[in-house]
């Protein structure tokens, strides 16, 4: 499966190639870098996801992934806590 985050998004600095997936894949899916705008997402055998699932990642380092957003969600769960304005962004 192909993803809508890559280098840029994930920010893999320190050599990190497979972030964490949180949830929204099966138990076994491994992400793995393309390039700066997306990865890819191997499923286990006979696994599959519709086009528009959404699969949670856990960047690996911040400091990148922050300047290319000017809001932060902040969520607990399903629950939405928070929105973050990431006013530095432009001085980055």
């Amino acid at each position: 499966m192909v993803a809508d985050a890559g280098i840029k998004e994930l920010d893999c600095i320190f050599g990190i190639e497979n972030p964490g997936i949180l949830r929204g894949a099966p138990g076994g899916s491994v992400y793995s870098m393309v390039g700066d705008d997306m990865g890819r997402i191997d499923l286990p055998a006979g696994e599959t996801l519709a086009v528009g699932d959404v699969v949670e990642l856990q960047p690996p380092h911040c400091y990148q992934t922050l300047a290319m957003y000017r809001l932060i969600h902040c969520v607990r769960g399903d629950d939405l806590v928070d929105i973050w304005t990431v006013d530095a962004r432009d001085q980055w």
